[in-house]
């Protein structure tokens, strides 16, 4: 039998509501025996198990009583009746920031919440630097708080929350903090949390995320538990009694307008040709210095070779961050080859907003790898579809490897989140979440040799 992290038996909490601040001292003042308040009740005997190791998700509406079982869990409240027993070191994403000083530096605010959080000063101090890096606030961390954009302040909370390396991370709605970029680079840290084998209670509105990531699943409804199961049929019964309850106010369940008449965005989308590969130049030293940069702490491989860019480029061969619908979106990966390779292999992984996975794809698959590649050779791969992606912000990871160790999933070089990039919103709406593009084109093309570094200005 498994071990279990969290077991939750019986747990209720119940609020006393009063009209006016005051009438909480005048009813201690009759000792009770006058009632000045009326009671609000957020959970009612909820009890459920989270064996070690399991992404575990609660779901509900609002009020439901999600976050208030998770406060409890994490020991900020305590229960009104019940018992909550937590096995492991446990960091919570709850109100990102809430434990910060504004008259602190960032600095200080690290060390505060990290002692919040059960670090110890030198296990922070030893942790500081990749806090920082994470953060990526800049010479802002040694200033006060006060000082930081809302953005700035969740992103040094949530850098330093996942510093604790919890054994039990707990999440509440937190995955959508600051700009693009830091959005993905928190799911990449999440699902490496999930795969260091810690325990994740995860609450989401969203349930395509909770369905990818979570094992197992709870439903709230009014604080009590009305199913628990594995993820997916929880959130059927959810989906169930939201439709229930719209059908039963006259409303449109959501999701079901097929029956529209009208055409499609595929019926009436311009098609675009794919950029001309044979006019690919390689990036600048600059570009590709400061790509190397800023995905250093997400790359890894075997070294055989390197990615030493990765771009979006729009139909007319431009570098870009957006693409709009219907328009042909290409990748372009550039790959130098530190061994010669009989045959070599390079593809991607696009992620959306929430981590999930959306396209998987790669030059087996679409049988075009590249072949007789020498040592020292630069290839640019390209790959090319329409753009039929819903409105939302995603990454590109890019890899390579070779036939030989196609199936040990033994790459010569992965980089995680190599770009991020905007899709632009369809003309009509449709509902969709699974897709392989209708049409992807593969191309290919042997660069000339790296550009000479550029010269440095002389210093007066």
């Amino acid at each position: 039998m498994s071990e279990i992290a969290v077991e939750v038996c019986n747990v209720s909490k119940t609020y006393k509501v009063y009209d006016r601040p005051y009438l909480r001292i005048v009813e201690a003042l009759t000792r009770n025996r006058r009632k000045f308040h009326f009671t609000s009740t957020a959970l009612k005997n909820v009890s459920f198990k989270i064996p070690k190791g399991t992404v575990f998700g609660i779901v509900g509406k609002n009020g439901s009583g999600k976050s208030t079982i998770l406060q409890i869990i994490a020991s900020v409240l305590q229960p009104t009746s019940g018992t909550v027993r937590v096995s492991g070191r446990v960091s919570a994403l709850l109100e990102l920031g809430s434990g910060f000083n504004p008259e602190f530096t960032g600095v200080d605010n690290v060390y505060l919440y990290g002692s919040i959080l059960g670090m110890t000063r030198e296990e922070i101090s030893r942790k500081l630097p990749g806090i920082a890096s994470f953060a990526n606030i800049g010479e802002y961390i040694n200033l006060p708080l006060k000082t930081y954009s809302s953005g700035m302040v969740v992103r040094l909370a949530f850098a330093t929350a996942v510093a604790v390396e919890p054994e039990i991370l707990i999440v509440d709605e937190a995955l959508a903090v600051g700009d693009a970029n830091f959005q993905h680079e928190c799911i990449l840290r999440i699902r490496k949390i999930i795969q260091s084998g810690a325990t994740v209670i995860f609450v989401s509105h969203d349930l395509a995320t909770v369905k990818m990531l979570c094992q197992r699943a709870v439903l709230l409804e009014r604080g009590e538990l009305v199913a628990e199961g594995d993820a997916e049929s929880v959130a059927k019964e959810y989906h169930r009694r939201l439709f229930k309850e719209e059908l039963a106010r006259g409303e449109p369940a959501k999701g079901s307008d097929f029956s529209s008449g009208e055409r499609t965005p595929r019926a009436h989308r311009t098609d675009n040709q794919s950029p001309d590969l044979s006019k690919a130049e390689m990036p600048s030293i600059s570009h590709m210095t400061t790509f190397a940069e800023r995905t250093n702490s997400n790359q890894f491989g075997s070294g055989e070779a390197k990615i030493l860019y990765c771009e979006i480029v729009d139909p007319g061969g431009a570098a870009t961050t957006a693409i709009g619908y219907g328009e042909t979106i290409s990748i372009r990966v550039y790959v130098k080859f530190d061994r010669s390779v009989d045959s070599a292999i390079v593809g991607f992984v696009m992620r959306n907003s929430k981590g999930v996975d959306i396209i998987t794809s790669n030059t087996h698959i679409e049988h075009a790898n590249l072949q007789n590649v020498t040592a020292g050779e630069v290839r640019v791969v390209s790959f090319s579809f329409t753009n039929t992606l819903k409105d939302d912000h995603y990454s590109i990871s890019p890899a390579v490897c070779d036939e030989q160790h196609f199936h040990q999933a033994r790459p010569f070089h992965w980089v995680d989140n190599a770009v991020i990039f905007r899709a632009g919103k369809p003309r009509d709406t449709i509902v969709y979440s699974v897709f392989y593009p209708e049409k992807l084109i593969v191309q290919s093309s042997t660069l000339t040799e790296l550009p000479s570094p550029e010269p440095q200005e002389a210093v007066s």
